[in-house]
């Protein structure tokens, strides 16, 4: 999260992501303020973050980025 409020999630876990899709809004407790969140990357959403309070640095959504693979 670049600002601390409340997350409004626009995703679910399973769904796939493109690069520059908003994700949710995070808004001021009040309405002061409103602001996008758009993904860096695309791929899968494998970890949304439910809890409607959110501090700066927090971590939003969890992604599978595609075009990677784990190698034994």
């Amino acid at each position: 999260a670049k600002a601390a409020g409340i997350w409004h999630s626009k995703v679910n876990n399973g769904a796939y992501i493109k690069k520059g899709e908003i994700i949710g809004t995070i808004t001021g407790p009040y309405g002061e303020f409103e602001t996008n969140v758009k993904s860096t990357n695309q791929g899968y959403a494998i970890g949304v973050n439910n809890m409607p309070i959110v501090n700066q640095g927090d971590a939003l959504v969890h992604m599978g980025i595609n075009g990677y693979r784990c190698v034994e």
